[in-house]
């Protein structure tokens, strides 16, 4: 149904260069690639036809119609799916291509997932500094022209150079409030996405702070939900993490990580509707069936609210923000993409989720793939604490099973489970996680004595 062509004008037709290029196309929307990269969100040169996809057309290389639009060059190999691959099985594609052509190839960057909207990466190039290294603009790299920025030099934080894995990084020190902001780019009138609010989100960034504090002041880190009260310590004074993406409440009961934050890591946060997901180095550390999501008109990194002690300390390697919430196999290839860069250990383990006391919960499960494929089936095979319903996966790799704690048991990782994904006919695992159960208070009930040991007065 979608007839293709390119030209200079659209993705730079390179002439005697030998490329891969690729074309996804959805009902509503295409992307091409060219060498693995995203050169085209939409695509003009072709025709679909929307009133009836399945309508049977030529297929033809060449030409999009007899005599029409005529290409001229050298065809290695064609390949046609009859629906949009995923990002790792497109990716094993072009990497078998690249290597058969001898085509220098690029592989996943985060703009290919297509709801991308801040893509902040610390490499000089997309960096504006003075000759201190004080940075004035950290460029968004998303083609959404999400910058970074921050005009005072007082409050500028510090690009180094050569910090993790030969990458700089930006620098803020936590003794005064570096920061830098956004401006509004998740409701109407922003000028993003046709002015249409943002009903999901989701952030992943690559940090590390210079010591682990298991009890420390609170460390804020950035502003963007609406909770009034700060939205996001990394640590909080408990030692433990908060946090409140996209979201209007904050979640203080987020745990101690096992992470060491003094490495780097991989942190990120998920906001949709009844459901708010932290991550850390892959797997969900901390989730809840309880979410309202919400965006800040404001946006900032650096400080959650403006006190005395609650400026960010630590480095900040790469930010990426999407308009979603991104599914397994996108936050796969996303996290792969990260640890190959940053030289990060995925996580195995460490999975949480929090539930309240007698109450059935679906816990969506984390896994990992070195190709960014996801997951057709799973296996609960082990729990404690609790007995586990039928585990299932989606067409996109989401899985999950539902938990019931068994009956008043609460506590801090009452309940624990092991589990095992198949993704392409592999079985991956077994991965563990722990389901920290909130106590509620019973209704107090009423017991009526033996007639034979009630007295009249």
């Amino acid at each position: 149904g979608f007839l293709p062509y390119w030209n200079s004008g659209s993705i730079g037709w390179p002439g005697t260069t030998t490329n891969i290029l690729t074309n996804v196309h959805f009902p509503s929307n295409n992307r091409v690639y060219k060498n693995g990269v995203v050169v085209a969100n939409t695509f003009t040169g072709g025709v679909y036809d929307t009133t009836n996809p399945n309508t049977a057309q030529i297929l033809a290389v060449g030409s999009t119609t007899a005599g029409v639009n005529v290409s001229q060059g050298d065809f290695g190999e064609v390949i046609l799916y009859n629906r949009p691959l995923s990002i790792g099985e497109r990716e094993k594609i072009e990497r078998y291509l690249a290597a058969k052509y001898g085509v220098t190839y690029t592989g996943f960057l985060p703009n290919h997932i297509s709801s991308n909207r801040v893509w902040l990466d610390a490499n000089s190039a997309y960096v504006t500094k003075d000759g201190s290294d004080k940075v004035s603009q950290w460029s968004d790299r998303s083609g959404y022209n999400n910058h970074a920025v921050q005009a005072a030099g007082a409050l500028q934080p510090t690009w180094v150079t050569n910090v993790v894995n030969s990458n700089p990084v930006i620098r803020f020190d936590g003794a005064v409030n570096n920061v830098i902001t956004f401006n509004d780019f998740a409701h109407p009138g922003a000028g993003v996405d046709g002015g249409v609010a943002w009903t999901a989100g989701e952030i992943a960034m690559i940090l590390k702070k210079p010591v682990d504090p298991a009890n420390a002041a609170k460390w804020g880190t950035w502003y963007f939900g609406t909770y009034p009260g700060g939205n996001g310590f990394w640590p909080a004074t408990t030692g433990f993490v908060n946090d409140g993406f996209g979201s209007t409440s904050r979640h203080n009961a987020m745990g101690n990580p096992t992470a060491n934050l003094a490495a780097w890591h991989i942190f990120g946060s998920s906001s949709i509707a009844g459901l708010w997901t932290n991550f850390i180095n892959g797997f969900t550390f901390y989730s809840i069936n309880s979410n309202t999501v919400a965006f800040n008109t404001a946006p900032r990194i650096g400080y959650s609210f403006a006190t005395s002690g609650t400026y960010l300390d630590a480095d900040l390697a790469e930010v990426t923000i999407f308009r979603s919430a991104l599914s397994s196999e996108e936050r796969s290839s996303l996290n792969y993409y990260f640890a190959k860069k940053y030289g990060i250990t995925l996580a195995t383990s460490d999975q949480h989720s929090t539930m309240t006391e007698d109450t059935a919960y679906a816990i969506p499960l984390s896994y990992t793939d070195p190709l960014g494929g996801f997951a057709t089936a799973c296996n609960v095979t082990g729990t404690t604490g609790g007995a586990a319903g039928a585990c299932t996966c989606t067409s996109t790799g989401a899985c999950s099973f539902t938990f019931t704690p068994t009956l008043n048991l609460n506590g801090v990782g009452a309940g624990t489970y092991t589990y095992t994904v198949t993704i392409g006919g592999t079985v991956y695992g077994p991965y563990t996680g722990a389901a920290d159960i909130t106590a509620v208070n019973d209704a107090p009930v009423i017991s009526v004595l033996p007639s034979d040991m009630v007295y009249p007065l």
